[in-house]
């Protein structure tokens, strides 16, 4: 079965793969013992859309835990189990669960309901081959649309309380975007520039008008090179940027790097492709959205 060398897993397990992904086609009632249906994302900020949405309603899981890299992250025979036993499961797609999206695709195809949210969203919005869309709000808002109305399909006894939560949601949201633009227009436009390990903010910076500047590239798989980091200490010093972040979810190694060829600052970690633990400064988006914009204003006081 095409796409399964992605599970880095030895040979051995290769017969063992291939009856836990067959046991998935023959997909029975898997709610909870409370009759909730059990509904998994592959990524926290999707998890955090449905715990918001679904809320008690349903028996949220994330396949991905608070900090984990969705670019490297490998599944598991373990991983593939708990999919079977779920009811539902959302994933982003745009290639970012990279090394596993050959094998949700499988599960898609051979009917395991599954739902890949980043193809729900309009094309033009997006940018090629960058999947981190949570950055946009308005992006993220359309998402939420998607897990609310898949969740109706499963609980159409629950739709008005379903599109409640989300409208409350979505207009909480739309505030805070405006309150948050108001404190970057403090800021001169040019010497709004974002620079962080890898380019995961190009959605924010086009969401709030700022420049963005990465290391990397989209995904934490590439590596830049030395004259990459060097033209951009020359920018930035010539820039007199303030500070550069590292990420929670990516190793600071390139953010030092650049570090000490340029003596700027490291102004904070930011939170990128992954939430943060459970009573954290961003265990929500909306919270890592607020946080990340206040680090970056930080830097300018």
């Amino acid at each position: 079965m095409s796409g399964l060398y992605l599970l880095d897993m030895p040979n051995k397990l290769g017969s063992l793969v291939i009856l836990i992904i067959g046991g998935l086609f023959s997909i029975s009632d898997s709610h909870s013992s409370e009759g909730k249906p059990r509904v998994l994302s592959t990524i926290s900020y999707l998890h955090d859309l449905v715990q918001i949405i679904g809320g008690d309603l349903v028996e949220a899981e994330s396949l991905m835990g608070p900090g984990v890299d969705p670019h490297l992250y490998k599944a598991s025979a373990r991983d593939l189990g708990r999919i079977k036993n779920t009811d539902l499961v959302f994933a982003l797609g745009l290639q970012l669960e990279g090394r596993i999206n050959d094998v949700l695709l499988q599960l898609k195809e051979r009917g395991h309901p599954l739902v890949f949210v980043g193809d729900t969203l309009p094309k033009e919005k997006l940018f090629d081959a960058d999947p981190h869309v949570w950055f946009d709000p308005e992006l993220w808002i359309l998402a939420s649309r998607t897990v609310r109305d898949t969740l109706v399909e499963r609980l159409p006894l629950k739709k008005e309380t379903l599109f409640s939560r989300q409208l409350r949601w979505e207009t909480d949201l739309g505030k805070i975007k405006i309150e948050l633009q108001k404190g970057l227009n403090q800021i001169p436009k040019e010497k709004r520039i974002l620079v962080t390990s890898h380019d995961a903010f190009r959605y924010w910076g086009r969401a709030f008008d700022v420049t963005v500047k990465a290391i990397q590239g989209i995904s934490t798989d590439s590596e830049a090179s030395l004259k990459h980091i060097q033209e951009l200490a020359d920018e930035l010093k010539q820039k007199n940027v303030p500070a550069i972040f590292v990420e929670t979810s990516v190793s600071p190694a390139s953010i030092e790097r650049l570090q000490s060829l340029t003596g700027i600052k490291i102004g904070g970690e930011l939170y990128g492709d992954a939430l943060g633990s459970p009573g954290s400064s961003g265990d929500t988006y909306i919270k890592a959205l607020q946080y990340n914009t206040s680090i970056f204003l930080k830097a300018f006081q």
